[in-house]
């Protein structure tokens, strides 16, 4: 509960929170390497509007990026792979970790939350999926409650040491926190913005904002919708060459809006397009 003091207050740290606050330092990978792209996502946009229309509903552009980023890692598997020493050990699965933002007791709180198999759904199967987490986010919620309840009966050095074991064990870090995060610091803001975070995954990608900005399309400019994402990579488990290509074919995924039904005309949204 908060006090008052003076013109400030203090809060509690949300006791969900407290695994990420611990595990972020020791799981941030030791030699990430990030891409700041610029993507063109007008396409998308348009028929998730058009979707809307015709259906009522609001697909989530975020469970968009999702199924594209787990489509991409599924054709370039490497980049999702976890380094033991002189070996790799690569996941058949694409396991996409995001946080979702619940209500806890009054207060909104993100909680990790992993959508298994991800290059094997639709964009409506995972946004479905992610809307019912967020509709009835009781059982997610008395999931985490228990494994904190356990782990703050661990003294803190403790902890570190059982935080250091997942480090080194991919299977327990897949089976607790996926292969893959996507999160989101705002897609609709007022300028352009990239987030950058710590990276603790092998691919890390993070939804910046999107807005219009002067674009070559069909050999004209116009204004075109552009996505700010970072992609942060593992540098110890890919190189340049397959990081490229492997960030090309995402884009390609994201520019083409692979997943979303297609709409008869593409009209090159303006500033009025946007909601």
């Amino acid at each position: 509960m908060a006090a008052a003091r003076g013109g400030w207050r203090i809060d509690r740290v949300p006791v969900e929170r407290l695994p990420q606050i611990e595990m972020m330092p020791v799981l941030a990978l030791r030699n990430p390497m990030y891409a700041y792209l610029e993507i063109d996502v007008s396409s998308a946009r348009q028929r998730l509007r058009v979707h809307l229309q015709h259906t009522g509903e609001r697909l989530s552009f975020t469970a968009f990026v999702i199924a594209c980023v787990a489509r991409a890692v599924d054709e370039h598997r490497q980049v999702q792979a976890f380094r033991r020493g002189r070996r790799l050990l690569i996941f058949d699965q694409v396991d996409v970790a995001t946080m979702v933002e619940v209500d806890a007791d009054g207060t909104r709180v993100p909680l990790l939350y992993v959508i298994r198999d991800a290059a094997a759904m639709s964009v409506a199967e995972i946004h479905a999926e992610i809307r019912a987490v967020q509709e009835d986010p009781a059982p997610l919620l008395q999931q985490k409650q228990g494994q904190i309840e356990r782990l703050r009966r661990v003294p803190r050095p403790l902890r570190w040491l059982l935080w250091r074991a997942l480090l080194r064990t991919p299977r327990l870090r897949r089976r607790f926190g996926g292969t893959v995060m996507v999160t989101t610091v705002g897609t609709f803001g007022v300028g352009r913005g990239w987030g950058h975070g710590l990276a603790c995954y092998p691919v890390t990608v993070t939804i910046g904002a999107i807005t219009p900005a002067p674009h070559i399309h069909a050999h004209e400019l116009d204004n075109r919708e552009q996505l700010c994402l970072t992609v942060g990579l593992d540098h110890e488990v890919v190189d340049g060459g397959p990081a490229t290509r492997f960030l090309g074919f995402l884009q390609a995924l994201l520019e083409e809006g692979e997943g979303l039904d297609p709409v008869l005309s593409d009209p090159s949204p303006g500033l009025t397009a946007l909601p």
